[in-house]
């Protein structure tokens, strides 16, 4: 167990080593070409409010780059696919350096277990008409879970019982999303 621990940690050392929050960088964001390859330089906060407003739009483009970022896979070669880049390496590091504790449970319904960032609600309704809509379970994550709730990064995001969860852990699976009898547990 020690050396998965050692592993995850020397994976979370050499993305912080990639990306840390540029304090120069503009809000609108620039190219930097000093290197061999382009690299796109913006705001921290201005990387997190894209990286969160895409995923309300298209969250499987940002998942791939989320998970490229975690694997360590190429920088793509397109420009918005070094910008989309960007955006999900400061979501990692906001999510080692910033995730904060759910003060209630969340709940998420969906046809597949949670897995790497997914988006969780505070209302359990929600997560049934998900479930309902998608012919899936409902999940439930317990009070205290990390997160980033959407409503910090992006102001005006009406959801803001919305937060994103990395690798959720301890989560369950409730009944039809009616009762609360654990039919199934991670963790």
């Amino acid at each position: 167990m020690s050396g998965t621990r050692d592993l995850i940690a020397v994976r979370e050392a050499l993305q912080d080593a990639l990306y840390s929050p540029d304090p120069q960088a503009p809000d609108e964001g620039a190219w930097d070409r000093s290197g061999p390859e382009p690299r796109w330089r913006q705001a921290h906060p201005a990387l997190l409010r894209g990286a969160i407003g895409g995923w309300k739009g298209c969250s499987a483009q940002m998942k791939i780059h989320l998970q490229d970022v975690r694997n360590g896979g190429p920088i793509p070669g397109s420009g918005t696919g070094k910008i989309l880049r960007a955006q999900a390496e400061a979501l990692l590091w906001e999510f080692r350096h910033a995730a904060r504790r759910c003060p209630r449970p969340l709940y998420r319904g969906s046809h597949r277990d949670p897995g790497g960032v997914e988006a969780w609600s505070s209302r359990r309704k929600v997560a049934e008409a998900w479930a309902r809509k998608g012919r899936g379970k409902v999940f439930r994550l317990p009070r205290g879970a990390l997160g980033l709730r959407t409503l910090d990064y992006v102001p005006s995001l009406p959801e803001e019982n919305e937060w994103l969860v990395l690798d959720a852990a301890g989560w369950e699976v409730l009944e039809d999303g009616a009762a609360s009898r654990v039919i199934r547990s991670a963790g």
